[in-house]
């Protein structure tokens, strides 16, 4: 599927603003769930999981 220059912006909306309505709530989920599993490396963490930190910050 090729996207035409001017219709750019609105596939970019229609991704951008879904996406930044569900971040509150994925900050709402407690930190205990994220620590849950094992954290000595990245290597097969779930992406939510890396945008909870990034969001939130590191498990203590």
């Amino acid at each position: 599927m090729w996207i035409k220059r001017g219709n750019l912006a609105n596939v970019v909306q229609r991704v951008a603003l879904p996406l930044e309505a569900a971040l509150p709530m994925l900050t709402d989920i407690p930190r205990a769930v994220r620590g849950l599993a094992p954290r000595e490396n990245c290597v097969g963490t779930p992406v939510a999981e890396l945008l909870l930190d990034a969001a939130l910050g590191p498990v203590a």
